[in-house]
């Protein structure tokens, strides 16, 4: 064995001498691993050393990013290798590339039987990748540094419907590669650590002892789960059923793998069911079938004793960690009416129903539970306050007022905030020429509050591990997915295996040209409840399906947090986290929508950013207005089919500049400072101006929003000279004009001296009844307090200074609600810098 160990050192350097007999030229790492087996090598003893050597030959580049030098980041099948520096252009070719390599070609999957590999390098190789993982989870990278693991998505992907008792055995030999083995079942063992890059990853062998590497994705709570938790969810030994299983390639290397999308495709610890009598395995038999998670372990003593009203109970609030509400009430309902309950359990069975029904949004059902049990509990101190928080969120869903300002404050902690659903005077209808969409039931003046909806599944950048980059290469959009909206797939899959009744809903959602168009109705009711038993699913989860649902509805924004001059400079808002809600799913595109919405941590809500009419549609941008034209128009590509234009009117003033207009208008953009621009010199930005100026024609009036930054750095830098000060205001105001702002002084021909009067007191220098066409808000409101402040300071007139003010506060208003409360709270950094803080604290 020593001499094995020291031959596949000598083959990892290159330095095979002849006097071993071995033809140096024509040795693979797969022989070297076979002869050491051979030599009396464990796998496992195989893996360590392969471990070994490759921290030795090939060591970390101290948790940098180099993706050069990242073993998780690769091509195969002479294929382009995947890297997060790759150009859009090349993201483009590698995703029709790996899509065809994934599918089996342009002419269609052929069906061949794939090579097996030999049982002792599997797992050899998949114990040296275990190694690995562990050291990076106990390796502490320095701040801001990740490692970077990439897949690819958007291919066409199997997820079985046959129920489990009609399904026949089949055995590894007998799969051809890229066809599903339909109305065929997959009896298999895990016989190697399993990992957690992107999928689970271990080796199974099937009952005659055939072995492959294993994949699986989506299964839940395994998307960010560390080593040993992996190790307690899924140990070796652990027996696996798998629904109609396929036989694909491998993103990482040459072996193929068996490959499970659907997490209700698998059944872990299938010894404990019926559903494999006689199964029995060739190979030694292993012993860490104990060893489950909590909640399998609980339903394992279920099926052993299922008249066990306390592991039920016990379930339930495994369940309710979980966030599998559904399952959780349905196994506390169950304990309630069994016969000759104990008062004990009967209390404990109504708390955590209570909870379940919050945690599903029935707060008066829950309420009634909270109060029950208060009444036949001595230990109800926690009962009043749920009462009270199921009575706030009943009072927001039939009212729409919520303490935003209170909202905002958690969401800059929490991701997940506690809230209510609400639905103003909308509804859905069939929109002629637009398909179904939502309009109003009533005349909605700006800033009137239409919606707010508590995601479905959400997943924040602050919630995933920052020294783990996770993205994917998407084939239907042929570019890289956030790391949040890939975790989010995982998360929505998750919470509806917890919560199968929510399925039917998630399901009538638009999922893109390759699914039939959804209901013009609204998404239906709940399913009826129904058990969620993990050895034995009873749903049929798409996951090709439900990933298509999150490309085509997930809301990509930031949460609101603090205002401030350097997020303004970052200009890109429509980042992360990633979200998915019903309700607001269905509101229809145009970009210079009449409402819009603002994320608090998973809430979400939309407001009227114009006036709108009984019966007309309700729109918001799937994009940034902020865009050019056409990278608004490519980014729409996604939702549309080809050849459709956006007839909203900014997209009208834009075309009707000219192409030629466009495409100058879009080369100045890019060769813009990406940092705070108002520290160039004077004269590039004077040009700047004059270029972007020049692409804009005369009839198209004031609106210019690509002028807007170019020219508040302008004022900026005017700013900055006292001798330029009265300039640096008119140069700031000719930018809120051009970002979409109606400055009402300059629209009144009354100018006696009365109106003036009556003007500067109770008018705001900017119209607010419809910002619909207004960009990057932020960037204004910033405007207006630097103007308050020249009018505070510089020229001592307060008036002026107020109304300035005023017009800040009104335009945060009609974009996120909330008042005097959440504008002070939102702008305090801001304010603070100003030194406005105690003044607006004064005159609001």
């Amino acid at each position: 064995m020593a001499l094995a160990m020291h031959l596949m050192h000598l083959v990892q350097m290159g330095l095979v001498p002849e006097d071993y007999g071995i033809d140096s030229q024509s040795v693979n790492f797969e022989d070297m691993i076979n002869l050491a087996a051979d030599l009396g090598a464990t796998p496992e003893t195989i893996g360590d050393v392969l471990a070994e050597m490759s921290t030795k030959f090939n060591p970390p580049t101290d948790g940098t990013t180099d993706e050069e030098d990242s073993k998780y980041v690769e091509g195969n099948g002479g294929l382009l290798r995947l890297k997060m520096s790759m150009s859009p252009e090349e993201q483009a070719v590698a995703a029709v590339e790996y899509k065809a390599w994934f599918e089996g070609g342009g002419g269609g999957p052929q069906y061949i039987i794939p090579k097996a590999s030999p049982r002792t390098y599997l797992i050899a190789t998949q114990v040296a990748a275990r190694r690995d993982q562990v050291k990076q989870f106990a390796t502490q990278l320095e701040k801001g540094q990740s490692r970077s693991i990439v897949k690819v998505t958007g291919f066409s992907k199997h997820s079985s419907k046959a129920p489990w008792d009609q399904l026949e055995p089949i055995l590894l030999s007998d799969m051809f590669l890229r066809r599903p083995a339909t109305g065929r079942s997959l009896r298999c063992r895990i016989i190697a650590p399993c990992t957690s890059f992107y999928a689970m990853q271990t080796v199974v062998e099937d009952e005659e002892g055939q072995t492959f590497d294993f994949s699986f994705y989506n299964y839940p709570t395994t998307f960010d789960a560390s080593p040993q938790d992996i190790d307690i969810l899924f140990p070796k030994g652990t027996v696996l059923l798998v629904r109609e299983p396929v036989i694909m390639p491998s993103q990482q290397s040459d072996k193929p793998l068996v490959r499970v999308e659907s997490p209700t495709d698998i059944v872990p610890l299938a010894p404990y069911r019926q559903m494999l009598p006689g199964t029995r395995f060739e190979t030694t038999t292993y012993t860490s079938l104990s060893l489950v998670p909590c909640c399998s372990g609980l339903l394992s003593g279920l099926k052993i004793n299922p008249g066990s009203l306390v592991l039920r109970l016990n379930r339930a609030e495994a369940y309710m960690r979980l966030d599998f509400f559904s399952g959780a009430l349905y196994d506390a309902r169950s304990v309630l009416v069994a016969s000759e309950l104990p008062p004990a359990l009967r209390n404990k069975a109504l708390l955590r129903a209570a909870r379940a029904e919050y945690g599903r949004r029935n707060y008066a059902i829950a309420r009634q539970l909270f109060q029950q049990h208060r009444g036949s509990s001595t230990n109800n101190a926690e009962d009043a306050s749920w009462i009270r928080r199921c009575e706030d969120r009943l009072r927001e869903s039939s009212t729409g007022k919520y303490d935003w300002a209170k909202l905002f404050e958690e969401s800059q902690r929490n991701s997940r905030l506690d809230a209510a659903d609400y639905t103003g005077p909308v509804e859905v209808k069939d929109v002629p020429g637009h398909g179904r969409g939502i309009v109003a039931t009533k005349d909605i003046a700006a800033g009137e509050l239409l919606m707010v909806s508590k995601a479905i599944s959400m997943v924040a950048e602050r919630d995933l591990r920052a020294d783990m980059w996770r993205s994917a290469l998407n084939c239907k959009t042929s570019s890289f997915m956030t790391r949040s909206q890939c975790a989010n797939i995982a998360k929505a899959a998750q919470t509806i295996y917890g919560n199968p009744d929510v399925y039917a809903q998630v399901l009538h959602l638009y999922a893109g040209p390759d699914y039939p168009l959804p209901p013009v109705t609204s998404p239906p009711s709940r399913l009826d409840l129904r058990p969620v038993e993990p050895l034995e699913p009873t749903i049929n989860l798409d996951v090709g399906r439900l990933e298509a649902i999150c490309l085509y509805n997930s809301f990509d924004q930031c949460s609101l947090h603090l205002a401030g001059y350097e997020y303004a400079e970052d200009g890109d808002m429509w980042h992360s986290p990633n979200a998915l809600h019903l309700l607001p799913s269905l509101l229809n595109h145009s970009c210079a929508g009449n409402a819009r919405v603002v994320v608090f941590g998973d809430i979400l809500a939309v407001r009227a950013v114009a006036p709108i009419r009984a019966g007309e549609e309700v729109t918001v941008p799937y994009v940034s207005p902020d865009k050019g034209y056409h990278e608004r128009a490519k980014a729409l590509q996604r939702y549309f089919p080809a050849g459709w234009e956006c007839e909203c009117t900014l997209c009208v003033l834009d075309r009707a500049d000219g192409a030629d207009a466009l495409k100058r208008r879009e080369a100045v953009v890019r060769g813009l400072t990406a940092g705070p621009l108002f520290q160039e010199p004077m004269d590039r930005l004077r040009g700047f101006e004059a270029a972007l100026r020049a692409t804009y024609a005369e009839a198209r009036g004031t609106h210019r929003p690509a002028l807007a930054r170019v020219v508040h750095s302008i004022g900026e830098k005017l700013r900055a000279d006292v001798a330029t000060q009265t300039e640096a205001l008119e140069t700031t105001v000719r930018a809120l004009v051009s970002q979409g702002f109606v400055m009402t002084d300059a629209t009144r021909r009354d100018t006696t001296a009365a109106a003036l009067k009556r003007r500067q007191k109770d008018t705001l220098p900017v119209d607010v009844t419809d910002l619909s066409r207004c960009m990057d808000v932020e960037r204004g409101v910033l405007a207006m307090l630097r103007i308050a402040v020249w009018y505070r300071a510089e020229v001592k007139n307060v008036v002026q200074a107020k109304r300035w003010l005023k017009a800040a506060q009104s335009v945060v208003n009609v974009e996120y609600g909330g008042g005097r409360e959440l504008f002070l709270s939102h702008g305090a950094k801001v304010l603070e810098s100003f030194g406005l803080t105690q003044y607006a604290e004064t005159v609001l």
